[in-house]
């Protein structure tokens, strides 16, 4: 099916419904652009892109069924992948490879001058040919996450951050405490070590300790304590109260 390249025709997929309304407000000042839907889901996005090709996606990156990488890996499996631009509060590593793989990517909340720079880009984009290794990049990168490079006493120490099920400061040295219930010293202080960990999947709860979002399981603003959970094993942490409510938002 051949597209009407006089119009640009996008659709956003973002969970969260209000991300979606300023989207498509903002994108409406575009005469260029026709939006031809916009999902919270991302399994109705894909059931509608099997059939109705498209030139670009807004697309989140954190979505509770299915984030923005597995939504890529199933279109792909299924169809031609258009353009991406990804919606994103993302930052560090993440951000750049997202730079290296999709079209563009905007940060949270969009901004109108921002957005009016990518569709200007994507106009002068389209008139060549769609480079879909792009995309097959994106996806290597984010299968194969940048293993840390840490330091010891003894040596060197190469962690996955996705083992990490929190660390703990100690002075100028930092304990690293992994899913396997294994632990590390490094020689690093914890505020540096949070810098080199992605600022949405990690999250700093008092100077002693940074958690792995990923395994938080529950949160008592009462006690001011928050819960880890990996498999059966559970442990539990203080967090500084005014921690809390910013920990609330960013899960």
């Amino acid at each position: 099916m051949v597209l009407n390249h006089h119009k640009i025709r996008v659709i956003i997929l973002d969970d969260e419904e209000f991300v979606c309304n300023h989207l498509k407000h903002l994108l409406s000042a575009f005469e260029e652009v026709e939006i031809a839907e916009v999902f919270t889901s991302p399994q109705q996005a894909l059931l509608f892109l099997a059939d109705t090709p498209v030139d670009l996606i807004f697309l989140d990156i954190q979505m509770p069924l299915m984030d923005g990488f597995e939504f890529l890996d199933r279109l792909r499996e299924s169809t031609e992948v258009p353009a991406i631009i990804f919606v994103t509060g993302f930052e560090e590593f993440a951000v750049k490879a997202i730079k290296r793989a999709a079209f563009d990517f905007l940060i949270k909340p969009v901004n109108a001058d921002e957005l009016a720079e990518t569709i200007i880009r994507f106009k002068l984009y389209r008139n060549q040919n769609h480079d879909s290794q792009k995309v097959n990049h994106l996806l290597k990168t984010i299968n194969n996450p940048r293993r840390l490079k840490l330091k010891s006493k003894n040596g060197l120490h190469l962690i996955d951050p996705q083992d990490i099920f929190f660390a703990e400061a100690e002075g100028n040295y930092s304990w690293i405490r992994l899913t396997s219930g294994s632990s590390e010293m490094v020689t690093i202080q914890i505020g540096k070590l949070l810098e080199m960990l992605d600022a949405d999947q990690f999250f700093r709860i008092s100077r002693q300790n940074l958690i792995n979002l990923r395994y938080l399981h529950r949160v008592d603003k009462k006690k001011g304590l928050c819960f880890l959970k990996h498999d059966t094993h559970i442990i539990e942490l203080s967090m500084v109260r005014n921690k809390i409510n910013q920990l609330l938002q960013a899960v």
